[in-house]
């Protein structure tokens, strides 16, 4: 993972965790694939969505 890429997560964990809600590791990937141009919110919007709906 590239520093600055570590370094946006981290603020992003530390806020949420002042809120009660830490990041787990699975919505730290999403982020770095994203921040990274892996993906995009969009497609990572999209699997969310599709998993919860599958379990209905």
């Amino acid at each position: 993972m590239k520093e600055e890429t570590k370094n946006i997560i981290d603020r992003v964990n530390a806020t949420m965790a002042l809120e009660g809600m830490p990041l787990t590791e699975e919505i730290k990937e999403k982020l770095r694939k994203c921040i990274e141009g892996e993906s995009t919110t969009e497609i990572e919007r999209q699997k969310i969505i599709d998993k919860y709906l599958s379990k209905i």
